[in-house]
């Protein structure tokens, strides 16, 4: 989602929008029509990649375009995004932010985020207001909704089960967080399904795919792992099981190996 690029692109553009009401001295609505406009251009400028910024009214609003066909956009929870803004507002200064946010009051606007993936059809609305950007870069993990947010990493993680031919004939797929690993248990019918086999199958069959999705996220992906690692998830682990015996393989993959 390339949230850090967003906020730079953010506080930039209030900054001019900033300048441009104080030159413009009286700070009247013509002057601060013009002062956003430039502001979203130079906001859209250098906000990266997949970005598009632009003034509506007195907001700034931000579009996201996705390139990653896994993830969708519904299924990131205001817990989830409220986690992962909150990191990425922190790598800038306390003085940033404010001037940002006071910005934004003195315009009554908001930031109006929107992420969109072409490739599901789907989309996901977000507003910051000038009150939450200053509430999310001083929160931490435990002053927010963590819990909401790891219920949601799971919602998310059952739209992204990793190669899903490996088990086409499995019977359902469980995700969950179990002793600080996103957890995959493939269920099938009967245990014959990979009698036999220990967890060099799992290996074989997982490793590969598990490192492909991490590249998918492109930019984004270290900082999806380290708001992970902020939530108590040290990996995947993938484990097969069966509706008709307690035998069980199961393999964890740790951030440090999918990531390499």
């Amino acid at each position: 989602m390339k949230i850090k690029n967003l906020f730079r692109a953010g506080a930039m553009a209030v900054a001019v929008a900033a300048l441009g009401m104080s030159v413009g001295g009286c700070g009247n609505g013509a002057a601060k029509a013009e002062a956003l406009q430039a502001a979203a251009s130079l906001a859209d400028s250098v906000a990266g990649e997949g970005w598009e910024v632009k003034a509506d009214g007195n907001n700034l609003v931000a579009t996201c375009t996705l390139t990653d066909s896994l993830l969708n956009p519904e299924a990131i929870g205001d817990a989830l995004f409220d986690i992962y803004a909150a990191q990425q507002l922190k790598t800038y200064s306390a003085a940033d932010i404010n001037a940002v946010a006071n910005a934004l009051h003195e315009n009554e606007g908001k930031l109006d985020i929107t992420i969109v993936s072409p490739a599901l059809g789907t989309s996901r609305a977000v507003e910051l207001t000038a009150k939450r950007l200053v509430t999310l870069q001083k929160s931490k993990n435990s002053q927010l909704n963590a819990s909401a947010a790891r219920e949601q990493v799971v919602k998310l993680a059952e739209t992204m089960v990793p190669a899903p031919a490996a088990h086409k004939d499995a019977v359902r797929v469980e995700a969950a967080v179990v002793k600080s690993f996103l957890e995959y248990n493939i269920v099938f019918a009967d245990a014959k399904a990979y009698a036999g086999n220990d967890q060099s199958l799992l290996t074989v069959r997982y490793f590969e795919p598990l490192k492909a999705q991490y590249r998918a996220m492109g930019d984004m992906a270290p900082s999806v792992v380290e708001m992970l690692q902020g939530m108590g998830i040290d990996g995947v682990r993938i484990q097969y099981s069966a509706e008709n015996s307690d035998k069980t393989i199961k393999q964890a993959f740790p951030w440090r190996e999918i990531s390499k």
